[in-house]
């Protein structure tokens, strides 16, 4: 069953973004923010609709708290900046802090911070910092360095999982009948956080997204494709793999995909797949989250008049 979603009145959204009542009220009565009917006739607005309105608006939440965003977020949210610096957000990582951790990311959002962007930019900035601290030591305990260091790297990335699931919390239902978009890493690849911030990505966007994670077999993947029928299957390959290993999967995948399928290939372990754009139909291989982003919008519009 699904947890019933805050609403709040126009007074408290009014409140939180510091305009007067009567201004939310007409934005809402032209459509420029969507809200409910009580039985008694009186109008609520659903948090996540508040959410798409400050992004899509650019406004600033001047009193978080107001929408119960004080607790969550832990701070205030700065400014309208639209990404995080990578050296704060690693000292951030590496002190272990949650709630700060969360705070960072979740406010960009708020602040219309592309979600690529942030993958790309500060995540990725920051956890490959946090991956060299045991790479790199030079000290006389190479091996308790190595240990902490792994340490740090799996509490880290936990971190920027938490942030990503708690951003997805935020962002509205996919439209009735949206492109279904479908993925995950393959059988030995055990990096979770790729395919979850691909997802973040894709939701964002306007797909719905069933993210099937790590380590998952292909036909698993196919399974899965032939119950959703996916407008496109996104494939994360952080782990290293032979290049004619890695080929033969690709090719046999897209194989047994249904019929207008796009699948798209990216991650640390893409190297050598380029060359199969050219041979293997509706194949994309791309280089970051923003790439992944740019097609995967372009396909998505090119969709729209299905649905």
């Amino acid at each position: 069953m699904r947890v019933q979603e805050r609403t709040y009145s126009p007074r408290e959204v009014a409140d939180a973004l510091g305009l007067g009542e009567s201004t939310l009220k007409r934005w809402i009565d032209k459509g420029r923010l969507q809200s409910l009917r009580t039985a008694g006739g009186h109008r609520r607005v659903p948090f996540r609709e508040i959410v798409r309105f400050v992004r899509d608006e650019q406004m600033e939440v001047l009193k978080p708290e107001a929408l119960g965003l004080t607790k969550a977020l832990g701070v205030n949210l700065p400014g309208r900046e639209a990404a995080i610096d990578a050296d704060q957000f690693f000292d951030v990582l590496t002190s272990g802090d949650a709630q700060q951790a969360r705070s960072l990311l979740v406010a960009a959002y708020l602040r219309g911070a592309s979600l690529a962007l942030l993958c790309d930019d500060s995540v990725r900035g920051a956890l490959h910092r946090v991956g060299k601290l045991w790479t790199e030591s030079a000290s006389d305990n190479p091996g308790r360095d190595e240990a902490r260091g792994i340490f740090i790297e799996h509490q880290a990335t936990d971190l920027v999982a938490q942030a990503f699931g708690q951003i997805r919390s935020l962002m509205p239902d996919a439209q009735k009948g949206a492109p279904v978009a479908l993925g995950g890493a393959p059988v030995g690849d055990p990096y979770l956080l790729p395919s979850q911030m691909a997802a973040a990505v894709l939701a964002d966007i306007g797909y719905h997204v069933i993210n099937l994670g790590a380590n998952t077999p292909a036909r698993s993947l196919i399974e899965a494709a032939r119950a959703h029928t996916p407008h496109l299957v996104w494939l994360s390959i952080s782990k290293p793999v032979p290049s004619a290993e890695l080929k033969a999967h690709v090719r046999a995948l897209s194989a047994e995909l249904p019929a207008g399928t796009s699948l798209i290939t990216g991650g640390r372990g893409r190297d050598g797949l380029h060359e199969l754009e050219s041979e293997v139909p509706d194949l994309y291989v791309r280089n970051s989250m923003v790439e992944l982003a740019e097609v995967a919008q372009r396909l998505l519009e090119a969709a729209r008049v299905e649905y």
